[in-house]
């Protein structure tokens, strides 16, 4: 995970990208999502965000 979420971060950083959306297939993924700091959408909680600055924290304190 942490090497997909460094991945991401160098992404975000070449396009200014500010938060990381997954949509989750079941249940099951969204509680995985959650258990790694992703926040479900009002709407529809199989669709979760975090933002990219706190991926960054993460992956940096991490290192």
């Amino acid at each position: 995970m942490k090497d997909a979420l460094t991945r991401c971060v160098a992404g975000a950083d070449i396009v200014a990208g500010r938060a990381l959306v997954v949509r989750a297939i079941d249940t099951e993924a969204e509680t995985f999502w959650q258990s790694w700091g992703f926040i479900p959408a009002r709407d529809n909680p199989s669709i979760l965000m975090r933002s990219l600055d706190d991926i960054r924290h993460w992956v940096a304190e991490c290192a």
